[in-house]
Order: structure tokens, then C-alpha cells, then sequence
């Protein structure tokens, strides 16, 4: 079934990530980058995100550290266990990403079954990419900074309902989808 839900539209205000809600009843989503980011240049910045909002939930993770080969970012807690990310961009969506390197924004439609779909196919891509050994110690982060949808309610409901299963067996640690703020930090594989 697919659900044709209008998410709303956001727009990203500056390179701190603040956003603004701005009401539309129309069937398309804008996305306008005032800061560009390619690939994975604010990648430490996606752990600390995580990190900051698991830490509001009692838990003791050290500030992220520039990680090694893989790894983008790693926390330690007091009990010497290690947070390990690999960050990725939650939206895999090729047009998006051209359009908004080439012209600073694009408008989109969103409907809540191809996000949800988005971000499974990021996960499964990942999945390929790394041995099962490697994915065991690793915590897979998709950020989602640029694209908040990927963090509402309709959309984890739907990635819950249709890839829950195939994300827990992807193999990593633990999944999440990280908005531009601690209130859109979203578990995935649970």
C-alpha cells in the first residue's frame, strides 16, 4: 500500500542546520541548501548530533573524534565501550543531490513510501559494502540534516511497517536517521 501523505516543507536556514517549518498544501517538497555540503565533509558533526541526543537520554558518551578508514566518527563511554559511525546521507535520491549541486535547491515530491524505501536501499547498499564482522562493530548513521522527512513519524512508522525486519538483520549495531536536531534522532532497527 502506498501512502500519500504531504510531508512538510522545510527549509535549511544556515550551516548550523536550524530549520523553519513553512506550510504548503502542495504535493512538492523544496529543498534549498544555503551551505553546501558534499559527501560527507559535516560527517562528525552527524555523530555529535547522535551523540548528544543519546547522552539526553542518560547515557555518557564522550564528544565524537575524527575516526579512521570506515569509520567517520567514535564516543567513548566511561566503561570503555566505543561508539563506531559510518555516515551516510539518508536520501540516496541522485536527482535531489544533482539539482541541489548544480542550481543551490530542488523541488521534489515526497510521499512517504519512497522515503521510507530511501533509506532501506541506503542501508541495503551499506549492508554489501562492509564483511558481517566489520557491520557487528559499527553503528550505521543516515543523515537525514538536509532532509528531515526522513526523520517524521509517517515515515518511521512505514519503514517500521514494510523494513524493520530487513534492517535488524543488515547486520550493524545499531541504525539511525539523524535530522538537524536532537528531536529528529530517530532509532531505526528497533
Amino acid at each position: 500500500m502506498s501512502a500519500s501523505v504531504i510531508l512538510p516543507l522545510f527549509y535549511i536556514q544556515d550551516p548550523a542546520c536550524r530549520v523553519r517549518r513553512k506550510p504548503t498544501t502542495r504535493a512538492t517538497s523544496h529543498l534549498r541548501l544555503l551551505a553546501q555540503v558534499r559527501n560527507e565533509e559535516d560527517a562528525l558533526e552527524v555523530c555529535a548530533r547522535l551523540v548528544r541526543a543519546l547522552n539526553t537520554t542518560g547515557e555518557n558518551w564522550s564528544a565524537p573524534v575524527k575516526g579512521k578508514q570506515d569509520i567517520d566518527g567514535y564516543s567513548t563511554n566511561p566503561a570503555g565501550d566505543k561508539l563506531q559511525m559510518q555516515v551516510v546521507r539518508a536520501s540516496n535520491n541522485n536527482r535531489l543531490w544533482q539539482e541541489v549541486n548544480n542550481i543551490g535547491s530542488a523541488t521534489i515530491d515526497y510521499v512517504v513510501s519512497t522515503v521510507a524505501r530511501e533509506m532501506i536501499e541506503t542501508i541495503r547498499k551499506k549492508t554489501r559494502k562492509y564483511p558481517a564482522e566489520q557491520k557487528r562493530e559499527m553503528s550505521l548513521i543516515l543523515d537525514a540534516a538536509r532532509t528531515p522527512r526522513h526523520t517524521y513519524q509517517q515515515v518511521l512508522d512505514a519503514f517500521r511497517t514494510h523494513y524493520l525486519k530487513e534492517c535488524q538483520k543488515a547486520g550493524f549495531a545499531q541504525v539511525w536517521a539523524v535530522g538537524p536536531q536532537g528531536s529528529l534522532v530517530q532509532r531505526l532497527d528497533r
